[in-house]
């Protein structure tokens, strides 16, 4: 099985959004289509989608500010 990280962009956006959030998961986080919005709006956010053997499984957005991650 393989694993990758891979940064969003307008050639994998769709695929991502095809993800969805748990139901009972719903309120306790933004959606995928909020978030890449806000790393659009802010440049310090890096969406990424997470793929096992060439396919979407997850999503995670990381901030880079100054010297932290």
């Amino acid at each position: 099985m393989y694993s990758e990280i891979r940064v969003v962009t307008s050639s994998n956006e769709k695929e991502v959004l095809s993800l969805s959030i748990a139901k009972d998961q719903r309120p306790f986080i933004e959606s995928i289509s909020q978030c890449l919005q806000e790393a659009k709006e802010d440049t310090r956010f890096v969406p990424v989608g997470l793929y096992k053997n060439g396919v979407p499984v997850g999503f995670a957005m990381y901030g880079k500010f100054e010297d932290e991650v």
